[in-house]
């Protein structure tokens, strides 16, 4: 990937995303709801924590195929990271 780089700077924005993919430097992150919320089919009550693992996300295979890879050249890349 870093020869693929040098060789062609114009993916370094593409580059910088994936790296955020890749290796996310914030791996979880805490919430509260603030008022009663249905996410992925689960009822959560007001003022319930939760916790969004977000190096998770990143590496969701229906998000991204083959996620274990690092790939410069990825499309659509959306970073869950901070």
């Amino acid at each position: 990937q870093w020869e693929r780089l040098k060789a062609d700077p114009s993916l370094i924005s593409n580059a910088i995303d994936e790296l955020l993919r890749y290796d996310s430097s914030v791996q979880l992150t805490g919430r509260v709801t603030h008022t009663e919320v249905e996410i992925g089919g689960v009822r959560l009550a007001e003022h319930e924590s939760i916790v969004a693992l977000l190096g998770a996300a990143n590496r969701d295979p229906a998000q991204y195929p083959d996620p274990d890879r690092l790939d410069v050249g990825r499309e659509h890349i959306r970073p869950m990271s901070f």
